[in-house]
């Protein structure tokens, strides 16, 4: 049975997805429990990532709606956990942008 790129690629880009939004809640986490206040934390944040936060939640939030996509229909339990995951997640930061 022959399988193009597509099929190769979606699974790349839903595990890519869930390790971005992990590490941008991870580096927050940990410069928010180092820093003294919230500005520190965030030049701190914005510093680490050399990217608009703004921009980095929005490609974030488009890449985690692909991959609840991709996590629905995979076979198992460990996808539609990644799925809950991906769910709070992109809500989160869909919520911070409000």
């Amino acid at each position: 049975m022959k399988t193009n790129t597509w099929e190769k690629t979606k699974p790349i880009i839903a595990y890519l997805s869930l390790l971005l939004n992990i590490s941008l809640i991870g580096t927050w986490a940990f410069l928010s429990l180092t820093s003294k206040d919230f500005e520190e934390a965030s030049a701190k944040h914005n510093d680490f990532w050399m990217v608009n936060s703004t921009i980095l939640f929005l490609i974030a939030i488009v890449a985690g709606i692909f991959s609840i996509i991709y996590f629905a229909r995979a076979n198992g339990i460990l996808p539609k956990i990644f799925m809950v995951l991906q769910v709070l997640i992109v809500l989160w930061f869909g919520w911070s942008l409000l």
